[in-house]
């Protein structure tokens, strides 16, 4: 491992976390309280980690990397700003014990939107928990694109970005603009909130949750109409591919239209939509007008991987065995939500369909095409080694929650909903993680950073030839 290049990379990714403690400052409602102090010497250790890492780095040097060195900083970087994170809840005694307070440091960073915390928060923690998310959803993550684009391999095999076979240029490039219309998203997602007539903080903090699709404000999805409907219409955005969306400002509308992820995810959460609909009318839950409008918000809630899904607890039961395998589904590639995603989904499909076809047709030469684009064998199977390791990871800590303590309903959810970073439903028993043991936090801390980083790359850490020169 080229120690200088990792810590060069996660030194700086510190500082700027450290940093934005700044900012939840403002919103302390008493001066030297509990929360300010906790926040001060957040920033202070985290300032000594980052000063620690750069004077290794420039005492080790810089060398070439390697594919395993970038692995090992991206994977480095998302757990010391957990860590860093997890300080003001620790501190400030807003969490029991440091497990709990990790805990809900890694849920924000990931955007799972699972919480820990018993105790009530101030302001300027509630507001940290949400500016994480923020920064968990698009911040540390193109920042970490921007700086240290990752060597071709099938770890993001579904990106258009690696289909076109962009250079690292155009990769920081790309990535720049990203987080450019994900900040503008913002801005626009936080003056409708405003508008709906909640105040500045819960706009704010709601426009963070939407567009990182942590959700961990709930109250953005209650209230007025028009709140609920601006929280689906941002929700539905922030699945969607950030790379569709600037395209769209900079005048590509066809390429909106014409790309089939994007018309499958739409479609998934449409059908899946009007199926809760009716699953609701017909058990005489809700009228048409209100189950309609529950129905594509819990659709949608979930595919987009935001958690926001209501009353969990009163959904007949194919609704929840629907949502639960929506949680696998996930947005779009290149976008803030987790799960599997419609890319890949899509290129299985077609790949499925490809092979049936060749058994009826032995000499028949076919093609797996997705936008009029042939995908490249490489592409198929990472697609397909990646669907399995998710398969097989999901099925292990199943087992493992299951050892721990977890009955099986609960076991299968949990897994599901902290592997594809989607959180859990307000108020519902089995998404109660308060009362979890220490060790299935942990399970499921680890789950939750698996998930959101890519399960090839951090499984080719495992071999050896991810180290050789």
């Amino acid at each position: 491992m080229r120690l200088g290049y990792v810590c060069s990379i996660v030194s700086p990714i510190c500082a700027a976390v450290s940093a934005c403690m700044l900012w939840p400052l403002a919103w302390s409602q008493e001066i030297g309280g509990p929360d300010v102090r906790a926040f001060m010497l957040s920033i202070a250790a985290g300032l000594t980690v980052s000063s620690i890492l750069f004077l290794v780095g420039r005492v080790a040097g810089q060398e070439e990397r390697e594919l395993g060195d970038a692995i090992v900083a991206t994977v480095m970087a998302w757990v010391t700003v957990s860590a860093i994170g997890a300080l003001p809840y620790w501190l400030g005694g807003y969490a029991a014990t440091f497990t709990d307070a990790l805990f809900e440091s890694v849920s924000a960073f990931t955007t799972t939107g699972a919480t820990a915390l018993a105790a009530p928060c101030p302001r300027s923690v509630l507001f940290w928990r949400a500016l994480t998310q923020w920064l968990g959803g698009a911040g540390v993550l193109l920042f970490g694109l921007w700086i240290m684009p990752l060597p071709p391999t099938g770890a993001r095999s579904d990106s258009p970005l690696a289909q076109l076979r962009m250079k690292p240029q155009d990769l920081r490039f790309y990535s720049t603009r990203l987080l450019g219309v994900y900040s503008l998203l913002t801005a626009a997602c936080c003056t409708m909130m405003a508008i709906g007539g909640i105040t500045g903080f819960e706009a704010l903090t709601g426009s963070f949750a939407l567009l990182s699709t942590g959700g961990f404000p709930a109250s953005v999805s209650s209230g007025s109409p028009w709140l609920a409907w601006a929280a689906l219409f941002f929700m539905f955005v922030a699945g969607s591919s950030f790379m569709l969306h600037y395209r769209f400002l900079t005048g590509d509308f066809k390429s909106c239209l014409a790309s089939e992820e994007f018309r499958l995810y739409s479609g998934i959460v449409a059908i899946s939509a009007l199926t809760i609909c009716a699953d609701l009318v017909f058990h005489g839950i809700y009228p048409l007008r209100e189950a309609a409008g529950r129905g594509l918000f819990q659709a949608a809630g979930v595919t987009t991987t935001t958690g926001y899904v209501g009353s969990f607890g009163l959904l007949p039961p194919y609704s929840r065995m629907l949502l639960f395998f929506l949680m696998f589904s996930g947005g779009c590639s290149l976008s803030t939500a987790g799960g599997i995603k419609a890319m890949r989904l899509l290129i299985l499909w077609r790949q499925m369909r490809s092979g049936l076809t060749k058994l009826l047709h032995p000499q028949a030469v076919t093609r797996v095409r997705v936008d009029g684009m042939v995908v490249r064998e490489e592409v198929l199977d990472g697609v397909t080694s990646f669907f399995t390791l998710y398969l097989a990871l999901f099925l292990a800590g199943t087992m493992l929650a299951s050892l721990l303590g977890a009955d099986l309903g609960s076991a299968l959810y949990d897994v599901a909903s902290m592997l594809g970073n989607v959180g859990c439903p307000p108020g519902e028993a089995i998404g109660s993680y308060c009362s979890a043991s220490a060790l299935r936090k942990w399970l499921y801390l680890v789950l939750m950073l698996l998930g959101r980083l890519e399960l090839q790359a951090v499984s080719l850490l495992l071999l050896p030839g991810a180290w050789r020169r």
